[in-house]
C-alpha cells in the first residue's frame, strides 16, 4: 500500500519543491492533464538528513487549446460540483447540489426531485456494466436509465439494508457487487437488498463538506473506505482490517482514496 505523504504544484519557471521531508524512501509521482509518471520509472528516491535531491522529468508537452467556464448561466443547475462521469457516447453527467445534469457539449440538462430523483443533493455518479446510472443523494440513492432518461428506482437510506445517511460514494468489484458508502456505514448490493458490512464506522456528516472519494476497489478485488478520524478500512471477503499510523498511515482522518499502478491505494 502506497500512501502520499505531500503534494505540490509546479510554478511559472516550471519548477517544484517538496519541503521539510522527513529523511526516508519516497516515489515522485507527476500528474498530467491526462496520466501519471513515475520519476524513474518507479524508481526509489532516498532523502537523507540535511541533502537535496533534484528529480527531473521529462514529458511531451500538454496540448493546448482554450479553457471555457461554466456558471449557472449557461444551465448548470449549481456551482457546487461534487462529482463527474463521462458517458460513452461523450454526455458528461455531474453531481451537484441542485440536481443531477447531463451536459451534451452544448446543452446542460438537469433532472431534480419533479422528475423522480430522490433528492436534489447528490453527491457521486456511477455507471453500472448494464448502463444504468446510480446517483447518491443526501437521502440515499437512485438509478436512471440514460437511454429511456427514466428513473428505475430509488433506495432511500435506511431501508432495504442501506445504511443510513447520504451516500457519499458507490464503486463496483468485478463480480458485479455494488459497493456504497454513506455516512452511516458501508453496504454492498446484491441485486435485491443492501446487506451492510459491520464494524465500518460512520461519517459524521456536514451541509458543505462531503468525502466524495471515500470508496477504491484494488486490482485484488478489495474494497477500501475512508473515515472521519477513525482510520482507513479495508473489505476482503469476510475479512475486514483496520490501518491505521501504526501501519504507517500518515493521519486518522483520510479524505480520499485513488487505485494507482500497478497496485498501490
Amino acid at each position: 500500500m502506497g500512501t502520499t505523504v505531500t503534494a505540490t504544484t509546479t510554478n511559472t519557471s516550471e519548477a517544484y519543491r517538496f519541503l521539510n521531508l522527513r529523511p526516508g524512501d519516497y516515489k515522485v509521482m507527476l500528474h498530467g492533464s491526462d496520466a501519471q509518471l513515475a520519476y524513474g520509472g518507479g524508481e526509489i528516491v532516498h532523502v537523507a538528513p540535511g541533502k537535496t535531491f533534484t528529480a527531473d522529468f521529462r514529458v511531451a508537452p500538454f496540448r493546448k487549446g482554450r479553457l471555457r467556464r461554466y456558471s449557472t448561466a449557461n444551465g448548470l443547475p449549481s456551482t457546487r460540483i461534487y462529482n463527474l462521469q463521462f458517458m460513452p457516447d461523450g454526455t458528461l453527467w455531474l453531481a451537484t447540489l441542485n440536481g443531477v445534469s447531463g451536459f451534451d457539449g452544448f446543452t446542460f440538462t438537469t433532472l431534480s426531485k419533479r422528475d423522480g430523483l430522490l433528492d436534489n443533493r447528490v453527491f457521486c455518479i456511477y455507471r453500472a456494466q448494464s448502463g444504468l446510472l446510480w446517483f447518491g443523494t443526501e437521502e440515499g440513492v437512485s438509478r436512471f436509465h440514460p437511454g429511456n432518461r427514466r428513473f428505475v428506482d430509488n433506495f432511500p437510506s435506511g431501508t432495504n439494508g442501506l445504511t443510513a445517511g447520504r451516500v457519499m460514494d458507490i464503486a463496483a468489484t468485478p463480480d458485479g457487487i455494488l459497493w456504497l458508502r454513506t455516512s452511516g456505514g458501508l453496504s454492498r448490493f446484491d441485486g435485491q437488498s443492501f446487506p451492510a458490512v459491520p464494524g465500518i464506522p460512520a461519517i459524521p456528516q456536514s451541509p458543505n463538506r462531503t468525502k466524495t472519494g471515500a470508496l477504491a476497489v484494488d486490482r485484488q478485488n478489495r474494497v477500501w473506505t475512508v473515515t472521519q478520524q477513525k482510520n482507513l478500512w479495508r473489505v476482503d471477503g469476510t475479512n475486514v482490517v483496520r490501518f491505521t499510523t501504526a501501519d504507517a498511515l500518515p493521519g486518522s482522518n483520510p479524505d480520499a482514496l485513488y487505485i494507482a499502478h500497478p497496485r498501490n491505494v
